[in-house]
């Protein structure tokens, strides 16, 4: 699931008292109660009214742009250059849904169209979007990253180039990013906030940032990887709560094969706050897209990638940080591929996450992507060390016993980002 086109619905940009109205009359509505006694043809007659009244203002604010959208899929439906068949190769369920994107429309980073202040902007005015992430064909391509002020392949955009090049995932991204949390690094689950629905460590490697994932917020969190927070956020919100795994066995269970049917569904509370992070994590994206859709700057200095010819840069919407996360590109490409556990699985919790930091601070602290011998991707050749303990030992996804590494003598360019045809492998 990609969030490829962000409406910019409720972001405080289009019509601001619309939408407190809409909401203030959501909290209303929901208050009525129609009274048991009445007979079933009445109560339904009640919440008919409620729900037309509320249907009524939903529709004079996103009314425009949902037939704006519906048209521009009917359009490409009905067109003959378009290829509807499904076909394994030619033409599978992405290539299908991408085709009935109309790119002239949905294909700048930001609309053209500037907004007006207040609520004087004609419905028939507004833009249909504020930000979107649609690329060209031919743009899903193995970024170069020489160095930091390069953009690396994004979580999303990694996880559909294995599916582009004939690796398919049997897990969607959510499950396969929580696999390097739980089953790789062996620490039984998330090391820090947020990770338990957004699977990914924020601290930002080469200098770029000081604050490191554990410190963070929900805002630099979900902002250190744009695309695939809104994408993620979108799947989250598809799957009901029997979808998540359950919570771990408690010290009172008698057996550990026998679990009571309540304790393997998340409780109340636990699903209330996962729904609330969602929703925070999506209003901080929101806010951030619609900050950048009402700078006239921003939005002129953005024309360029939609105006560029080469659709191969169309990419550069769907990347991320420099990830300091150790082994957080090469586990996932399928590049010399050996599924062994991390080096510090044997540890205590502590330790396992003391060898952990060790490794993702020394890649935040190095300068820049290595020099005379750079991996593919931002993960930095051999020449590009850090010290360790008072220790020069390599890369930081560890090629020295000194920082818990061990990767002997193979090319370590893939040390941390799996640029190399030979490498640590997801910790082998």
């Amino acid at each position: 699931m990609m969030k490829q086109v962000v409406g910019g619905a409720f972001a405080g940009i289009f019509n601001p008292q619309l939408e407190e109205d809409i909401i203030d009359s959501l909290i209303s509505e929901s208050k009525v109660t129609p009274d048991p006694g009445l007979g079933y043809a009445v109560r339904e007659k009640l919440l008919d009214s409620s729900i037309e009244r509320l249907v009524s203002k939903i529709e004079d604010y996103i009314g425009s742009r949902v037939k704006i959208y519906l048209k521009s899929i009917a359009d490409r439906l009905i067109d003959r250059s378009v290829e509807l068949r499904w076909n394994f190769r030619t033409n599978n369920c992405q290539n299908f849904c991408d085709n009935l994107i109309n790119r002239d429309l949905f294909g700048p980073l930001l609309p053209s169209s500037t907004p007006r202040e207040g609520n004087d902007q004609s419905i028939n005015e507004l833009p249909p979007y504020i930000l979107s992430f649609v690329c060209r064909p031919g743009s899903y391509t193995k970024g170069s990253v020489l160095s930091k002020y390069d953009v690396p392949n994004g979580l999303t955009e990694e996880y559909l180039l294995k599916f582009r090049y004939g690796r398919h995932e049997e897990s969607d991204i959510i499950d396969m990013l929580q696999e390097y949390w739980y089953d790789w690094g062996a620490f039984g689950g998330p090391i820090y906030p947020y990770q338990d629905l957004f699977p990914w460590d924020c601290t930002e490697a080469y200098n770029r940032y000081p604050t490191k994932c554990g410190s963070c917020n929900i805002s630099k969190h979900v902002l250190a990887f744009p695309f695939d927070s809104f994408s993620i956020i979108a799947l989250h919100l598809s799957k009901s709560r029997y979808l998540y795994p359950p919570p771990p066995p408690t010290s009172a269970s008698t057996s550990p094969t026998v679990t009571s049917p309540s304790s393997t569904i998340m409780s109340d509370i636990s699903w209330f706050r996962n729904r609330l992070t969602l929703l925070l994590a999506n209003s901080a994206l929101l806010s951030a897209a619609a900050a950048m859709y009402s700078s006239n700057t921003f939005r002129n200095a953005t024309i360029w990638l939609h105006a560029q010819p080469d659709p191969k840069l169309d990419r550069l919407k769907l990347g991320g940080i420099h990830r300091a996360q150790p082994f957080s590109h090469h586990f996932e490409k399928g590049a010399y591929h050996h599924y062994f556990i991390a080096d510090w699985a044997h540890l205590r919790p502590e330790q396992q996450i003391a060898a952990y930091e060790v490794l993702r601070d020394g890649r935040m602290r190095q300068a820049d992507v290595g020099e005379g011998k750079s991996s593919d991707d931002g993960g930095g050749g051999c020449e590009a060390v850090f010290m360790c303990d008072g220790m020069d030992v390599g890369c930081a996804g560890g090629c020295g016993a000194q920082c818990g590494g061990g990767c002997g003598s193979g090319n370590c360019a893939s040390g941390g980002d799996g640029g190399g045809d030979v490498g640590c492998g997801g910790g082998g």
